[in-house]
């Protein structure tokens, strides 16, 4: 038997793996990896018209830039991540008493530190959750 069948068989079959006691495992800590949100292309509108005979849509912001899309999402990404946390009983439902808990960090491009913002606000909302960076 080929092992990725085997392996596909004991997830969708019972009782071909062995059973393992989880009821004592908890949740410690969560690293949280991620790229930035939705950003505008690294080109100049004047460029991007170089290569398209249909116009590319307006970003809102500069070149290369955290677009307010982009924010909305790492925001929501923020939110669930709170929710699944607090569920886990590794956060508070609320409040800022365990804000000291988080950690956020990204490189000093505008997107990733306004990526990192959106999350740290929306992880603890109202607690002054900081993004760290590089100068």
């Amino acid at each position: 038997m080929k092992p990725f069948l085997a392996v596909l068989l004991s997830l969708l079959v019972p009782g071909l793996s062995a059973q393992v006691d989880r009821s004592g495992d908890r949740l410690k800590f969560v690293v949280i990896v991620t790229r930035h949100g939705v950003r505008s292309p690294t080109w100049t509108q004047a460029r991007l018209r170089e290569y398209s005979t249909a116009p590319w849509p307006d970003f809102g912001v500069a070149p290369g830039l955290l677009t307010p899309h982009g924010r909305d999402l790492m925001t929501a990404m923020g939110v669930y991540y709170r929710e699944w946390l607090a569920g886990e009983g590794l956060l508070a439902n609320s409040g800022c008493a365990d804000s000291a808990k988080a950690y956020v960090h990204a490189d000093n491009a505008q997107r990733t530190m306004e990526t990192a913002k959106a999350l740290a606000e929306s992880l603890y909302p109202g607690c002054g959750v900081m993004a760290h960076a590089m100068p």
